[in-house]
């Protein structure tokens, strides 16, 4: 899920990503560049359980303007970068 995010200061931020990171169902989070401000990783066991985190997240913090999802059908390649570097 990639988001953008308005209105929000300093402590806000620190708030919502704390946030992600003590939530279970979310296992990346990354800083972007450009249009879109977030994007996590949620590991759901279903489409369901998906809305029912995301709709938890979106509901917590208003400052989210804007989203969009995209699901992973497969992963041609994914390599570790410890020791790439």
């Amino acid at each position: 899920v990639t988001f953008e995010l308005q209105n929000f200061d300093e402590e806000i931020e620190k708030k919502f990503i704390g946030f992600l990171k003590q939530h279970k169902n979310v296992i990346y989070i990354a800083s972007l560049s450009g249009r879109w401000d977030y994007k996590i990783t949620i590991s759901a066991k279903d489409p369901g359980h998906f809305h029912e985190i995301l709709k938890e997240i979106r509901l917590k913090f208003p400052i989210i303007k804007e989203y969009e999802t995209s699901t992973i059908i497969k992963e041609p390649k994914y390599e570790r970068m410890i020791g790439l570097v």
